[in-house]
Formats: structure tokens, sequence, C-alpha cells
């Protein structure tokens, strides 16, 4: 600024200024929409915050549900383990009543007696004590 004449320097001293009071007026109407804004976006502004405690609060409670079945799943294996256990057992006891319901029904079945008139009465008669006893009975009463 030193070359230039005081004139010509007292002219940038003078844009200067305006450009100081334009920009101020700039911040002026800047603040003014920010205000406008912020009075109009307030209700938003709170509904999202309101939704973001909610969506915390649901997620949470899903980990907690999800924490809790998976709790619920290990105690009731043990339990499920306990009713297998206890249903091979009758399946073991079926298995063997069903084994020798078989093995008596080839020997005494009325077919086999096909051609003897006299044995396939008293074999139907065996057949029909066997399968109620097969139905009804115990492994000890089939054997």
């Amino acid at each position: 600024m030193e070359d230039l004449p005081q004139s010509q320097v007292g002219v940038l001293k003078a844009k200067i200024e305006n450009l100081k009071i334009e920009l101020q007026g700039i911040r002026n109407k800047v603040y003014e929409f920010e205000q406008f804004l912020r009075q109009h976006l307030v209700n938003e502004i709170i509904e999202v915050q309101e939704l973001t405690v909610l969506y915390k609060r649901l997620k949470k409670e899903k980990k907690e549900k999800r924490f809790k079945g998976k709790k619920n799943f290990e105690e009731g294996a043990v339990v499920r383990l306990k009713q297998v256990s206890e249903k091979q057992v009758l399946n073991d006891d079926q298995k063997e009543r069903k084994r020798l319901y078989r093995e008596a029904m080839v020997q005494v079945h009325p077919d086999k007696f096909a051609f003897k008139n006299d044995e396939v009465d008293l074999a139907t008669e065996l057949t029909t004590q066997l399968i109620a006893i097969y139905e009804n009975g115990s492994l000890e009463e089939l054997e």
C-alpha cells in the first residue's frame, strides 16, 4: 500500500469497510435463518431423539430376550436329555416286547396250520391271547 497513491488507499479502505458491513449483514441473515430452521425443526429434532432412545431400548430388549432364550435352551437341554433317556428306556422295552411278540407269532400263527384243521382253532385262540398280551401286557407276561 505504500506504493499506491493516497486516493487509491482511501478507496480500498472504503471498499474494505463496505465489505465488512456486507459480511455482517450476511452473518445476520444466516443467524436469522438458523433461528428460523431451529424453530421449525425443534419438534423433528425432539422426535428423532425420542426415536433414537426407543430404538436403543428395543434393541436392548431384543438382545436380552435372545440371551434369555439361549439360557432357557441350555437349561432345557438338560431336561430334554433326561426325557430322551427315559424314552430310550421305554423304547428298549417296547422293542424287546415287539421282538418277543413276533417270535411267538411265527410259532403260533393260524396260517402255519392252514392244512391242519383241528389245530387252526387252537392257533387262532393262542394268537388272540398273544395280541391281547402284547397290547396290554408287560414284558414279563409276554415272555
